[in-house]
């Protein structure tokens, strides 16, 4: 798809959407209810915002991770405990 201006990125409608209470996720809508949040929110649906290269770092941590396979790993049932 080509995008010839910075409003017909999916970013920019994104972050718009959450500032109009619109969000997809709860948490998404949940970062405006403080002032941090709020402000992280409106920086990102600025014209030239970090997101692209936040993102793109982020991206590149996740693939720094050793994934555990087989008998190693597991599948959480709850993400922030290890099950027993």
């Amino acid at each position: 798809m080509h995008q010839s201006k910075w409003a017909d990125s999916w970013v920019y409608n994104y972050f718009s959407n959450v500032l109009r209470g619109r969000a997809l996720f709860q948490s998404d809508d949940a970062l405006k209810r403080s002032s941090a949040g709020l402000k992280v929110v409106q920086t990102m649906n600025r014209v030239g915002s970090p997101f692209d290269r936040e993102f793109g770092n982020s991206m590149i941590k996740m693939g720094r991770a050793d994934i555990l396979t087989g008998t190693q790993g597991q599948i959480r049932k709850k993400c922030n405990f290890v099950n027993r």
